[in-house]
């Protein structure tokens, strides 16, 4: 399966052309290992969501007015839910604080784990208690993050489904310190109401720093009047002018509109902080981490910055699916705007399609195939380039070698042909790419 996709620039394969291509990373787990990638700052724009929080059960309840003006009801159960849009709701299931592990073998796993996501997201009335198709759940994303988690710590054992079927783990990636659990990631995956479990293993007897949120997702079936919503931010500096983001963002807009899905962007929040010029690639940086944990919690946010301390990187995204829902250093995608640089100017299409693939990622796609033609992502309908097409040897499928193989996808690996680096657009969705999109826990 697939992992995180770094973009990165010509140099870092030693080759000298005047474009930029991207190189994968490809970020390996096993089922034994990981298994998975906010508030806003006080410089966000006037676009920042409001919230609710509660605290839910199906017990009984008290409630408060919050300083924001929402409400705060609590349980028995110990569970907060917060709005974080019409029909979203982030819940907090627990901590190192709360679940215990025991010996079982090599390992040590927790007890069996339950929610009711419809019982949660009811809490902030999205649900009425008749029962419409406008009312089903549509989407689930388990969040697993902390300082002990992935990198062969703390991750999800298993996941079952209110039928009592348990989820293949294998294509659900960790990253360090985040690993999640995306319900549906294809179309043959369904979200279902009812009470779901899950266990979580560890190679620790007692992990100090862990915490599981889930972001539940209501509504009618989604469909093309679906919506996602862009909070895209820029870190103004000297080198660049705000008129290639706004470019680039018209791009994104476009490629995603070619494919039938709608997108709703925010106006463009500056970051008037130097500090965020140039920022590493690494998630769990502290400074990578307090510029991604400035993004809002209803959208999907992309942040411009000069470059990276990573040496030719194009852009990134948090995880595979990021946090949606979920403030933190994981809620988020990277683009810079230095590498996508040909000659004295920055090349606005290719940092858009940039932005759009990793935006791509952040909601869930992985590639179609990888450099060498395997793995391949989990999706039936999506194009796969393999290895015996690589007819010139380079150990790397070009997108010559992969035309009418999936070269024109937005999530082929590379935006690149052959060696002399000549860029090709790809702005193509398959149908169940789309349903990944528009199923997506954040999407409205």
């Amino acid at each position: 399966m697939p992992g995180i996709a770094i973009r990165r620039s010509s140099q870092s394969r030693n080759v000298l052309h005047s474009g930029v291509w991207f190189l994968i990373v490809a970020i390996l787990w096993t089922l034994g290992g990981c298994g998975g990638g906010g508030s806003e700052g006080s410089n966000q724009s006037s676009t920042s969501s409001s919230t609710q929080e509660s605290t839910s059960s199906t017990n009984t309840s008290s409630s408060t007015t919050s300083s924001n003006g929402g409400t705060t009801s609590r349980t028995n159960s110990g569970i907060v839910v917060t709005s974080v849009g019409p029909g979203i709701v982030a819940a907090t299931m627990g901590s190192n604080s709360d679940i215990a592990f025991s010996k079982d073998g090599t390992q040590y796993l927790s007890p069996v784990l339950t929610f009711d996501g419809t019982a949660l997201t009811s809490m902030m009335g999205h649900r009425s208690n008749a029962r419409t198709d406008k009312e089903q759940p549509v989407s689930l994303l388990l969040h697993l993050s902390g300082t002990h988690v992935g990198d062969g710590r703390v991750s999800f054992h298993s996941v079952t489904n209110p039928k009592g079927e348990s989820l293949d783990l294998s294509i659900q990636p960790c990253v360090p310190q985040y690993c999640s659990v995306l319900v549906p990631r294809m179309p043959s995956m369904k979200m279902m109401e009812g009470t779901w479990s899950y266990r979580l293993q560890s190679p620790l007897a007692q992990p100090e720093n862990f915490k599981v949120n889930a972001t539940l997702r209501t509504g009618a079936t989604p469909g093309e009047d679906t919506r996602l919503i862009i909070a895209p931010y820029w870190v103004q500096g000297t080198r660049f002018n705000i008129n290639n983001v706004k470019a680039a963002l018209a791009h994104l807009v476009a490629i995603y509109a070619k494919n039938g899905i709608a997108v709703t962007m925010r106006d463009l929040t500056l970051i008037d902080d130097s500090r965020f010029s140039v920022v590493s690639l690494d998630f769990t940086h502290p400074l990578t981490t307090e510029l991604i944990s400035r993004g809002a919690t209803d959208a999907i946010n992309l942040f411009f910055v000069d470059d990276f301390t990573d040496y030719g990187a194009l852009g990134i995204a948090a995880a595979i699916p990021g946090s949606m829902g979920l403030a933190g250093g994981f809620n988020g995608i990277l683009i810079g705007l230095s590498p996508h640089r040909v000659g004295s100017h920055v090349d606005t299409d290719f940092m858009g399609e940039t932005a759009a693939h990793e935006m791509g990622h952040f909601l869930g796609l992985f590639h179609t195939s990888e450099s060498t033609g395997s793995p391949q992502d989990p999706l039936e309908d999506t194009p796969e380039c393999l290895g015996f097409r690589d007819v010139n040897a380079s150990g790397s499928l070009e997108l010559d070698e992969c035309t009418g193989a999936g070269a024109d996808n937005l999530m082929f690996w590379t935006p690149f042909t052959s060696w002399a680096g000549v860029h090709m657009g790809q702005d193509v969705l398959t149908p169940d790419q789309r349903t990944v999109i528009r199923y997506a826990p954040i999407a409205q």
